[in-house]
């Protein structure tokens, strides 16, 4: 039987994570109604490690009501991503700021919005089918 090995979905094992540790809802894209205070998650790119081993991009935001408030939750949310290992089948290697957080406002809304681009390296999933 032949095996192959496919990326996972950081994108949702985040949506999934962050909640609990962070204590506000996280997304995969912006919702309508928007929360006063959310983050987001989107993969934008990334490298292939190795066979095995992944490292997307993913960019993370963070929506609140203050600007305060918004960089408070970037900062925890960068501590927090620093400390996953495994989310379901996701197993997290390494995650490195490729930018720091920085204060990025709504262009729609303007909404106080902070945002940051993270590597983080995980590794594939084994499967027999495609």
């Amino acid at each position: 039987m032949t095996e192959y090995v496919v990326g996972p979905d950081v994108e949702q094992a985040l949506v999934d994570a962050l909640p609990p540790l962070l204590g506000f809802p996280w997304f995969g894209s912006v919702p309508n109604p928007r929360p006063k205070r959310f983050g987001r998650v989107e993969q934008t790119g990334g490298t292939e490690v190795n066979v095995v081993i992944d490292e997307p991009l993913i960019l993370v935001e963070n929506w609140a009501t203050t600007a305060a408030q918004a960089h408070s939750d970037a900062q925890r949310t960068r501590a927090a991503l620093k400390r996953l290992h495994r989310v379901g089948d996701v197993v997290f290697y390494r995650v490195r700021g490729a930018t720091l957080p920085q204060s990025l406002p709504d262009p729609t809304t303007s909404q106080a919005r902070y945002t940051a681009l993270y590597a983080i390296r995980v590794r594939g999933l084994v499967t027999t089918t495609l």
